[in-house]
């Protein structure tokens, strides 16, 4: 049903291919022909190598902004706890503890209530969690944990960077000078 599953035969048909080349150059009594198939594998063999080289020089050389804005956003900042998140990507950037709550609604309502008061921060994107179209409980746990996530904390960082993701960061205790919309949270 899916072309991934044929991978597992990859290693399979690239032996026979190769026992096929091999044996067609053994066989061939011409050296026109052993020419002709040399040259046919050289050029399948650099046509592949170089999409391969395309392939790894795909990445963008300079930083985009939600790397340099929020993955980095706590890059040089002294941490004072935990950091409650709904987003796995921030701890490639930073050397701090992250507690993940993004398994689903239920479990990340769980998480936050039981961490919440230990947290330096919480980085929260109600895009991580999937409810379906029907699922009204979903959705109204989710709304709930949103509420009560921006009821005990205040927002410091909120950006849409596409129409998919919006990003919200909530500090409960944080010294720094204000970033883009930082506010503190009130005790």
């Amino acid at each position: 049903k899916q072309t991934r599953f044929l991978i597992v035969f990859l290693p399979y048909a690239s032996l026979i291919a190769a026992y096929g080349f091999y044996y067609s150059f053994l066989n061939s009594k011409k050296d026109r022909i052993r020419v002709l198939i040399t040259i046919v594998f050289i050029i399948s063999l650099v046509g592949i190598i170089s999409r391969d080289l395309n392939y790894y020089n795909w990445r963008v050389k300079e930083e985009l902004p939600i790397v340099r804005d929020y993955y980095k956003f706590f890059e040089g900042k002294e941490t004072k706890g935990p950091i409650l998140t709904t987003d796995p990507v921030p701890v490639v950037y930073i050397d701090a503890k992250f507690i993940p709550f993004y398994f689903s609604v239920e479990l990340g309502h769980k998480i936050y209530m039981s961490n919440k008061d230990d947290a330096f921060a919480v980085i929260f994107s109600p895009e991580s969690f999937y409810c379906t179209k029907d699922d009204t409980k979903c959705k109204s746990e989710l709304k709930e944990l949103s509420s009560s996530i921006e009821k005990d904390n205040e927002i410091i960082f909120s950006r849409r960077y596409n129409p998919f993701k919006s990003i919200n960061l909530f500090f409960q205790y944080f010294s720094h000078p204000l970033y883009m919309n930082i506010i503190f949270k009130r005790f």
